[in-house]
C-alpha cells in the first residue's frame, strides 16, 4: 500500500511538473514571440531612421553645395566690384599726384603662355610708366608674395610694355599701418579710398623710378 501511495504522488508530482512545465515553455513561447515582435519593430523603425537619415544628409549636402556656389559667386562678384569701383579713378589721382595722363587702362587683364595664364586687376599705362595695381578688399600678408610672383613674370606675358618703367601699385578701401610700411620698403605706391575718392598714402615716401 505504501508503494501505490509512492506511487500516486509521484504520478501527482510528474503531472504538476509536466503541467508547470507546459506553462513555462507556454509563456517563453509568448515571451519569444513578443520579443520577436519588438525585434521587428525595431529594426523596421532603425530601417526608417536610417532612410530619413540618409534624406537628410542627401538635402543638406545638396543645400550646402547650392551655398558654397552662392558663396563663390558671391565672392568672385565682390572682388569684381572692389575692382569696378577703383579702376575708374585711377587716371584722376595719377593726374592729381604725379600730373600723368593715362593714354590706357586696362582691367582684367589677361595673358597666355602655352598652358600657363597671368591677369592684372589694372594696368595703366601713362607717360613712361606702366602701373600695375594689385586690388584687393582688404589687403593681407599673403598678397605681398601673390604679387612679387605677378610683378616678376610681368615682363614675360605683357612684353609690349617692356619699353616702360613698371611702378607697382597695391590697393583697397583701407591699410593698416603695418602694411603701409611694408609697402613702402619695397618701393611700392599704396592706394586707398580717401577724402578725394582715392590717393596715394605713402607717395611721399616712394617715388616714380
Amino acid at each position: 500500500r505504501r508503494y501505490e501511495q509512492k506511487e500516486k504522488e509521484m504520478a501527482e508530482f510528474r503531472e504538476k511538473w509536466e503541467r508547470r512545465y507546459e506553462q513555462k515553455e507556454k509563456e517563453m513561447a509568448e515571451f519569444r514571440e513578443k520579443w520577436e515582435k519588438r525585434y521587428e519593430q525595431k529594426e523596421k523603425e532603425m530601417a526608417e531612421f536610417k532612410e530619413e537619415w540618409r534624406k537628410y544628409h542627401e538635402r543638406k549636402e545638396k543645400e550646402m553645395e547650392k551655398l558654397n556656389k552662392m558663396w563663390g559667386d558671391l565672392v568672385n562678384k565682390w572682388g569684381t566690384m572692389v575692382e569696378d569701383i577703383i579702376a575708374p579713378g585711377i587716371p584722376s589721382v595719377l593726374e592729381r599726384r604725379f600730373n600723368l595722363r593715362v593714354k590706357r587702362l586696362l582691367q582684367n587683364a589677361k595673358s597666355e603662355i602655352d598652358d600657363r595664364s597671368r591677369e592684372y586687376d589694372v594696368i595703366a599705362i601713362a607717360g613712361d610708366y606702366v602701373f600695375l595695381v594689385y586690388v584687393k578688399s582688404t589687403f593681407r600678408e599673403k598678397h605681398f608674395k601673390d604679387f612679387e610672383n605677378a610683378l616678376r613674370e610681368f615682363p614675360e606675358f605683357f612684353p609690349e610694355y617692356g619699353g616702360y618703367k613698371m611702378v607697382p601699385v597695391i590697393s583697397a578701401f583701407n591699410f593698416d599701418k603695418g602694411t603701409i610700411n611694408k609697402a613702402t620698403k619695397k618701393r611700392w605706391l599704396a592706394l586707398q579710398m580717401g577724402g578725394d575718392y582715392l590717393d596715394f598714402v605713402n607717395a611721399d615716401k616712394v617715388k616714380l623710378p
